[in-house]
């Protein structure tokens, strides 16, 4: 029997949420994000937020009208198999492509950082295999890991911001928009890569076992938003703009400030522990979602297996690639970003448009 995928609840999904894309905003997005806005960026997360919030009620519209419907089933009753598939194809390769990205960017920083003895194989295999095995197991266990990782994430991250609180120089803020509203659009583009992300709730809205609301999503929206524009003003105040955005990665790099008096420090030890949940978390979800979206009601066991092996694979495969970390950085700023928001937009804008035409068919007949 394949292990059940009904009631998760509001708490669980926001705890997926503050590990998966928050590892995503917190990490991934804020080196492109300094180094494309400097010291504005955290005015591009703002805007950003403010126009995703406006997006929200018809977010809502959309997976009110499905009514727990698995989100791809929904569009094939009502509309055919083409339709579903031309908009489930997309959101497939943005799905693993955001657990690939993941896998790539944690191994490379593990083995740069702490591992550079240990073959990149062992990295990648050990990591992967804790993920396939909770993607098989399922959401709510998924969900329930992070209910025990996120206490200690946020703990730990408190604890690098008060420790660091004598390195602060918030003078570094300004001038608030020294170079005008250019850079500050270039990082809207970059932000809105990263917290376009809460469009996966409509790919896991039918294991919720209560409505989504509005306030909800909101609620989740601003969440990551603070955790996009906290550590990034951290780095900001820390460092200063200009060598915050020479930083490969700008959120360790706070940890090793962090010192105690005169003998405890060294400390950056505990940001393997927020890095790597946050990163089990989402390549889990990558691969779960991929599981989820391809298999049917009738699928058994040994279906659900293969489709999570096969994207691990696939994923260790690209994970093992030789090519630098230079060239990885150019594919996520040439392409990741504007391919996320590609996806995700026009997934949503799509569901909400044949949400809306199905009431409107409806409303018309006699």
């Amino acid at each position: 029997m394949i292990p059940s995928q009904k009631g998760l609840n509001l708490h669980q999904l926001i705890t997926l949420f503050m590990l998966s894309s928050g590892l995503m905003d917190h990490v991934i997005v804020m080196p492109f994000l300094l180094g494309t806005a400097g010291r504005s960026g955290w005015i591009s997360v703002l805007i950003v937020g403010l126009l995703l919030t406006c997006w929200l009620p018809s977010l809502t519209y959309a997976i009110r009208k499905m009514n727990g419907q698995p989100v791809f089933e929904w569009v094939k009753r009502k509309y055919g198999a083409l339709p579903a598939l031309l908009l489930q194809a997309p959101v497939m390769i943005y799905v693993f492509a955001f657990g690939t990205v993941t896998l790539v960017d944690t191994v490379g920083w593990v083995k740069s950082m702490f591992l550079p003895e240990t073959p990149l194989w062992f990295i990648t295999i050990a990591l992967m295999g804790v993920c396939v095995w909770a993607a098989f197991l399922g959401i709510r266990k998924i969900a329930r890991c992070g209910i025990f990782l996120l206490p200690l994430v946020v703990l730990f991250g408190i604890f690098v911001s008060v420790a660091n609180i004598p390195r602060k120089h918030y003078m570094h803020l300004l001038p608030i928009l020294e170079n005008g509203f250019h850079p500050v659009f270039k990082g809207i583009f970059i932000g809105m890569g990263g917290l376009i992300e809460v469009v996966l709730v409509l790919l896991l809205q039918h294991h919720l076992e209560e409505k989504l609301k509005v306030r909800h999503l909101t609620f989740i929206l601003w969440m990551l938003v603070g955790l996009t524009a906290g550590p990034l003003i951290g780095a900001i105040v820390e460092f200063g703009p200009d060598e915050a955005a020479r930083l490969r990665y700008p959120a360790y790099e706070e940890w090793r400030l962090v010192r105690i008096g005169h003998y405890v420090e060294h400390v950056d030890f505990l940001s393997i522990f927020q890095w790597l949940s946050g990163s089990f978390v989402r390549i889990s979800l990558s691969l779960f979602l991929m599981k989820d979206l391809l298999r049917s009601d009738s699928s058994g066991t040994r279906a659900s297996f293969l489709i999570i092996m096969t994207g691990a694979v696939l994923m260790t495969i690209i994970a093992l690639l030789p090519f630098s970390d230079q060239g990885f950085v150019e594919l996520l700023s040439k392409w990741y970003f504007s391919g996320t928001i590609a996806v995700a937009l026009l997934f949503s804008i799509g569901l909400m448009l044949l949400t809306r035409f199905k009431m409107q068919e409806r409303s018309g007949s006699p």
